[in-house]
């Protein structure tokens, strides 16, 4: 059997693997990771405080949709 010092450095491990696969995830779904945490939909009345928006492209020819969220040019 081992240690406490090694049931505790496998544990971190184990974290550690874990932690990296949720941000893995999280990278991968980016846009909306993001949507989720930072940003929200907002009333028309409003249109003069938004900073971002968020762009959705649809290629049919390849059967894909993508999303991007972009900041606005002024």
């Amino acid at each position: 059997m081992t240690d406490k010092e090694n049931l505790l450095a496998i544990g971190c491990l184990i974290l550690a693997v874990a932690f990296n696969g949720v941000l893995l995830l999280l990278n991968f779904w980016s846009v909306a990771a993001h949507e989720f945490y930072a940003y929200r939909t907002i009333s028309s009345s409003m249109i003069d405080k938004c900073t971002h928006v968020k762009a959705i492209v649809n290629n049919k020819k390849q059967n894909t949709v993508k999303s991007f969220i972009t900041p606005l040019i002024v």
